[in-house]
């Protein structure tokens, strides 16, 4: 065998082998990767690898730890990360993907800390260039113990995305919205990428939506509430109703804040459930 055959053959099987482990890597892996990334950065003290990793057209960070509640713009987070090298340790991940976007759950522990002193993490991703990055990212402490009405005060703002619809009216939700920080990136029932970073973008998209739809029904079932003492993420199922379309079923992410004893939305992220 000459040795050129030998080199080409050798390229060959590499070409093959990266080809293969491609094909391998599910999205979930690639979220997941992107997760691992963001703990080798934040490690290092990395923001500008940090940067790399959340999107550019559009971020908001919902921090309450530490009886500190913040909204944050990226550069407002990268400022704050700058040269804090913190190790931390991503547990119990759970990821769904949905086309454009994808949902992340998990449980960060820094160094040092306790498993049980650890904080819940909640990110919503979207794909851009073709690459997955953070929309939008909440880190929260959960309240031991959250009573009914409490959870329902939340739920109920929440709410008010399936109701806008029924209602036929996006006053109602533009109440629920936070004036200065907001993001959404959802697949909708028809599998349009929906993509707003303002309260005044959401509820124009709305208000252009509603006339052209009628709506049978519309409700958001919830399966998860974590509710802190101003922070809150809710993880549920929207189900819409639209006559001559039919009955879809599309999973949302939903974070929130409260400012002056009532809850404003600042993210709302999903896709067709799966």
């Amino acid at each position: 065998m000459t040795t050129r055959l030998l080199v080409c053959l050798l390229l060959l099987g590499a070409c093959l082998t990266v080809s293969t482990t491609a094909l391998a890597q599910t999205e979930e892996d690639q979220v997941k990767a992107v997760l691992t990334s963001l703990a080798s950065a934040l490690a290092q003290g990395d923001s500008t690898a940090i940067g790399e990793l959340v999107a550019n057209s559009g971020f908001v960070a919902l921090v309450g730890v530490m009886d500190q509640t913040m909204v944050l713009s990226k550069d407002e987070m990268l400022a704050l990360m700058a040269n804090s090298g913190v190790p931390v340790e991503f547990q119990d991940v759970k990821v769904s993907t949905h086309w454009m976007v994808a949902l992340v759950s998990a449980k960060a522990v820094p160094a040092g800390v306790p498993v049980e002193g650890g904080f819940v993490l909640d990110a919503i991703m979207m794909r851009e260039a073709g690459k997955w990055k953070f929309a939008a990212v909440c880190l929260c402490t959960e309240q031991a113990e959250a009573s009914e009405e409490e959870v329902k005060a939340f739920v109920d703002r929440v709410a008010t995305l399936p109701d806008s619809l029924k209602q036929g009216s996006a006053e109602a939700l533009g109440q629920a919205i936070h004036d200065q920080r907001f993001m959404l990136a959802l697949v909708d029932p028809s599998l349009e990428f929906r993509w707003a970073t303002s309260k005044t973008a959401l509820t124009q998209m709305l208000d252009s939506v509603i006339p052209m739809i009628t709506v049978s029904e519309s409700r958001l079932d919830v399966s998860k509430t974590v509710l802190g003492p101003s922070v809150a993420v809710v993880d549920g199922t929207w189900l819409l109703d639209i006559t001559d379309f039919g009955e879809t079923r599309t999973t949302l992410h939903v974070y929130a804040i409260k400012t002056n004893g009532e809850w404003k939305i600042v993210a709302i992220g999903g896709g067709p459930a799966k």
